[in-house]
């Protein structure tokens, strides 16, 4: 349709006559700093926000303006839907003055506006708490439904945790409500029953974690929040023409650039979270090569590779500074002499792998998540939390990176197994050794025994799957050559167990293992806790 074409050019009407206004002190708009610019009106889809002095002058240019304006395109406002808003030294005299001739009387900030709050006070937690009301309304709702593992998924990954999202890219939430909404989100997977919680069988630090990484891709919400940060902050970055990034520079950091700008004395509550997502930024961003003048070697990421961006140390006594230094200009090409006398054999191999443009152009900033050089959340997302894992798998003394390679590979197998969604987390569960079997629940603390409480022997994910006489009675009713690969393997770690398994078996015969062992559990269950005893 025509008509959203035909409201953006009146509206582009209405900021030209503000524009040519605004050469009048009455209607020259805010300042926030001496060297910003100056705005006297902001448009945001069907919304004007008319900035001007509180005077009787002022608001008669206004009026007459307006007047102007809805003479040439047609349209009226509706003074009833309007509002006015005074900073707080105006006296009331004036106030009553510009509302009569403006005739707008509702002087009034709501609480939200499109969505955002208003006015962040000093609570931070009270301000956005409405966001956790939303979830748990939401998750009320649910949890009087019979959902399966795959619909409780589906609900809390596309509705859930997509509610704070809107929030989450202007402003960072505190700790705490994150916390609330994520016991919430935990507290509706993993169940209820009388209205007491049921245990949480894995920890939500292993459920965030990709599915590549043996997790359930659910999301961290406070490293999601400064992911998000992250996009406002590679904004300000990539376009220092645009309005806020004018404003910004001018109020924060007016004499330096931003990736160096302080967070200052009395910053705002936008500077503070600008300032969260720069630091998250700063660990992917890279300046590619143009001619090299502006990239300091040691201090700056320039080498495009995975792990550090930067040059690991000099072998030489006087390392040259700028990687300008390191290029011949007159050829386009390195200077693999001085390159080799100065680095490491490892960083020479990934410089002189930088491609040169023949042209002298400049040095600019890219974001190496992605190869376009443009930057994704989803990106950022996952860079924050593969760096956290890695850490994690260094401090707790895990595999090598062809170790973790490999385990993502088998992960990733798993979830694409052809079978029911909720058979695929019943088999992630049984990965992370977190189905209820006797030994699970005595170290949890949650039984007296480990005994199985059908043959009355020590009870294993291995034993209630595999060994104990009910178990028995189905599989030898199964492929002989099936049952023989498995009885075979004796690893009693279960994620090794299933990953061996999938190497050696057939992808039918896999399928038909996965959904054998799904009706065990559940026969077992039945048989142990409501006394059903079902035929193999």
């Amino acid at each position: 349709p025509i008509s959203p074409y035909l409201f953006l050019i009146a509206a582009e009407g209405l900021s030209c006559l503000l524009k040519s206004s605004s050469q009048s002190s009455s209607l020259e708009g805010i300042k926030v700093a001496p060297s910003a610019p100056s705005v006297n009106h902001l448009l945001f889809v069907d919304d004007s926000l008319l900035l001007f002095k509180s005077s009787v002058e002022g608001a008669t240019m206004v009026s007459n303006l307006l007047d102007v304006y809805c003479k040439a395109s047609g349209q009226r406002i509706n003074n009833d839907k309007s509002s006015i808003f005074f900073s707080k030294g105006c006296p009331q005299v004036v106030r009553d003055d510009v509302k009569l001739i403006l005739n707008v009387h509702n002087e009034s900030l709501s609480d939200r506006y499109l969505g955002m709050p208003t006015d962040v006070g000093q609570s931070k937690m009270g301000t956005f708490k409405y966001l956790r009301d939303r979830v748990w309304e939401k998750v009320r709702g649910w949890m009087e439904k019979l959902l399966s593992a795959a619909g409780k998924e589906v609900l809390i990954k596309s509705v859930a945790q997509a509610i704070p999202v809107y929030s989450m890219a202007c402003f960072r939430l505190p700790r705490g409500l994150c916390e609330n909404i994520t016991s919430i989100i935990r507290q509706f997977w993993w169940g209820s029953k009388q209205g007491r919680r049921k245990p949480a069988w894995v920890s939500w630090d292993v459920m965030t974690k990709p599915k590549y990484l043996g997790g359930m891709g659910f999301r961290d919400i406070e490293v999601f929040n400064l992911a998000l940060l992250a996009r406002q902050a590679w904004r300000l970055m990539d376009d220092p023409t645009s309005l806020s990034s004018k404003l910004l520079k001018a109020a924060y950091y007016p004499e330096s650039s931003f990736l160096d700008a302080e967070l200052g004395n009395h910053p705002s509550q936008i500077w503070r979270v600008v300032i969260d997502g720069r630091e998250v930024l700063k660990q992917g961003i890279i300046r590619r090569v143009g001619n090299g003048a502006s990239i300091d070697i040691w201090n700056t990421n320039w080498i495009p590779r995975t792990g550090p961006m930067r040059p690991i140390t000099s072998i030489s006594a006087n390392p040259p500074r700028l990687v300008s230094e390191l290029i011949d200009p007159t050829s386009a090409s390195w200077r693999e002499g001085l390159i080799r006398g100065t680095f490491l054999t490892f960083d020479v191999e990934s410089i002189l792998a930088i491609p040169l443009c023949t042209k002298s152009i400049e040095d600019f900033w890219a974001w190496s998540g992605e190869r376009s050089g443009k930057f994704t959340v989803r990106s950022a997302y996952r860079m924050v939390m593969n760096t956290k894992h890695h850490r994690e798998n260094w401090l707790d003394g895990a595999g090598g990176v062809s170790d973790i390679n490999t385990q993502n590979n088998e992960w990733t197998s798993l979830w694409h197994i052809k079978v029911p969604s909720k058979l695929k987390v019943f088999l992630w569960r049984l990965a992370q050794h977190s189905i209820p079997s006797m030994d699970v629940l005595h170290r949890r603390n949650m039984s007296t025994t480990q005994c199985c409480a059908l043959c009355g022997c020590y009870d294993s994910w291995k034993h209630a799957l595999l060994e104990c006489t009910m178990s028995r009675c189905i599989w030898s009713l199964s492929d002989p050559s099936l049952v023989e690969h498995m009885s075979q393997n004796a690893d009693m770690n279960a994620r090794n167990w299933i990953f061996a398994l999938h190497d050696v078996l057939s992808q039918e015969e896999f399928v038909i293992m996965v959904v054998t062992l799904w009706a065990v559990w559940k026969s077992r269950r039945k048989a142990i806790y409501e006394d059903i005893f079902e035929s193999p």
